[in-house]
């Protein structure tokens, strides 16, 4: 799936054509194409 700023809008496109969304709330998640990790958390008890 790809994304297209149309007038300020991001719209989804799968395969080339608009991607058609389920009526009701959809979860998008951003993965970025550097998915490396540049900080790390170390927990302690």
């Amino acid at each position: 799936m790809t994304w297209q700023d149309e007038d300020g809008r991001m719209v989804p496109y799968y395969k080339g054509e608009p991607a058609k969304l389920s009526p009701g709330l959809s979860w998008i998640h951003i993965i970025p194409k550097d998915k490396g990790f540049n900080h790390s958390v170390k927990l302690e008890e």
